[in-house]
């Protein structure tokens, strides 16, 4: 549950057997083996624990927080984490000592047997704590005097840029400050990246992509600056939302949320024109032709006072006179 804690109850009636308080939230399904219940916790923790008794059999320390489910084959223990590693455990003790239980009536107080051996009534166990969840973008209430009553970090992400081109990087920066006042603190988070864009950075496993996760540990008077970078492999109007979850050490029950957005535009590259090629003569626009005038014609000379004009017409007429002359003598010889 996400108070922490990890509860066994009656399948038959639903009373509550036993719980296990972890030192984080507990979103991760146990996974139950023989008699020993696997389960891990925003803490860092996978927990091995006796399904009679609720008693911890043992817990091994990962980098991030547990939030997959245990699966257990062959005495292995497999289970991821946020730091981004797949951890394989060895099961341990798998056959815990099973309870002896004895047929009740419906509706009837379940006897605990104390230590394996005793039947005394069972004790009276403590309810349920309740969790009040703080609501994202909430005002975190302070005190008088400045200090907070719950949890006053500076916690933001942004980006040196607003605007880039295709496949120029942007960084960004999570920065992180823990007040002197407060526990040591873990802050995880959960960046939902925009498709075409790939994140590299510090706790992300290589290359994520569409979410990456990663959880950073924090000491009190502490700050932390985690740098990531963002390439972007196509044009458009994209927005990154990063999910940021805290706790303070000691009360990791508590579970602080907020969400950051970051808009970003990335703009097409410049079309560069084609050069021509070396084989490939470049076109000269055809010249305009200039127009030439004419010269002018020049005048019949006249030949001994007459122009070439009179002298075609006298030739004209001696050949008209030449060929009557010969049509005559044509005609007399055949007569």
């Amino acid at each position: 549950s996400d108070d922490g804690y990890v509860y066994a109850l009656d399948a038959s009636t639903g009373e509550r057997l036993w719980r296990y308080q972890t030192g984080g939230r507990v979103r991760s399904s146990p996974a139950v083996s023989g008699w020993v219940v696997y389960v891990g916790s925003y803490d860092g923790y996978v927990y091995a624990l006796d399904a009679s008794t609720g008693g911890r059999l043992w817990r091994y320390q990962t980098g991030g927080r547990v939030r997959s489910s245990p699966v257990v084959s062959g005495g292995v223990v497999y289970v991821g984490s946020d730091d981004g590693y797949v951890y394989a455990l060895n099961a341990g003790a798998t056959t815990a000592t099973p309870p002896t239980f004895t047929p009740i009536p419906t509706n009837t107080p379940i006897p605990v047997q104390a230590g394996g051996s005793s039947s005394s009534p069972a004790p009276t166990h403590t309810p349920r704590p309740a969790v009040t969840p703080i609501p994202t973008n909430t005002p975190i209430p302070v005190q008088a005097g400045g200090t907070s009553s719950v949890s006053t970090p500076l916690i933001d992400i942004h980006a040196n840029r607003t605007e880039t081109d295709v496949g120029q990087p942007v960084q960004f920066t999570l920065s992180i400050v823990n007040r002197i006042s407060q526990a040591d603190m873990t802050v995880g988070l959960t960046l939902q990246v925009p498709s075409g864009w790939s994140i590299v950075g510090e706790g992300f496993a290589d290359n994520c992509s569409s979410q990456c996760t990663a959880s950073y540990p924090v000491q009190a008077g502490k700050q932390r600056h985690i740098e990531f970078t963002g390439r972007p492999n196509q044009a458009g109007q994209f927005t990154f939302v990063g999910y940021l979850d805290w706790f303070f050490e000691g009360a990791e029950s508590q579970v602080y949320e907020d969400t950051k957005t970051i808009p970003l535009t990335v703009k097409g590259p410049t079309p560069i024109p084609t050069p021509p090629s070396e084989n490939q003569p470049t076109p000269t626009p055809p010249s305009p032709t200039p127009t030439t005038p004419e010269p002018p014609r020049p005048s019949p000379t006249p030949v001994n006072g007459r122009t070439p004009w009179a002298l075609t017409q006298e030739a004209l007429g001696l050949a008209v006179v030449i060929a009557v002359v010969l049509l005559i003598i044509k005609w007399v010889r055949d007569a």
